[in-house]
């Protein structure tokens, strides 16, 4: 009878709120499957999508959470059949002692002529909370500025998110290549 009442007490004060995702994986996957489902039901030729770099939404800079959050949008916006241009990728690889072949870059300048490849972009802002942060994407047509779809999920402030949260004070600098 004791366990009984401790399994029934221990799980009642485990709930978990079935609209926040548990990982950011989990929550990029909803955005992107939200943004898909929307665009679609707008019946919009899709032509090819940026995901630019989640922002704090207060500070605007990206930081470590942004950067992660913008590889897994990535991931997961490809995975719904979306056309996403990679405006990271180099013209030519290069190789570096110790690093290896590299193929990413993020020269300013690269990624300016790169932008003019894409017909949308899905832009997402982010807000940290006491026990989850929010994402608001949005996917908008760089020609009219019109926003086709969004999506606004969260994600619960595990000790993996929080190792990605910073004050990215100077992050943009660390960020770019001259």
């Amino acid at each position: 009878m004791v366990i009984v009442f401790t399994a029934v007490v221990a799980t009642a004060c485990v709930h978990v709120d079935g609209d926040i995702s548990l990982t950011m994986e989990g929550c990029s996957d909803r955005i992107a499957r939200d943004i898909a489902r929307h665009a679609i039901k707008e019946d919009r030729q899709m032509g090819r999508a940026l995901v630019a770099s989640p922002v704090d939404a207060v500070s605007l800079s990206a930081g470590k959470l942004g950067i992660s959050m913008q590889e897994l949008l990535t991931d997961a916006m490809v995975a719904t059949g979306i056309h996403v241009v990679d405006v990271e990728l180099r013209d030519r690889p290069i190789i570096k002692k110790g690093s290896g072949i590299i193929c990413l870059s993020r020269n300013k300048n690269r990624l300016k002529k790169e932008l003019a490849k894409a017909d949308f972009v899905l832009v997402t802002t982010y807000i940290v909370g006491t026990r989850k942060v929010v994402f608001t994407s949005r996917l908008v047509d760089l020609k009219t500025g019109s926003i086709i779809a969004s999506s606004t999920r969260s994600v619960y402030r595990s000790s993996s998110v929080d190792a990605l949260i910073d004050d990215s004070q100077g992050v943009e600098k660390k960020l770019y290549e001259n």
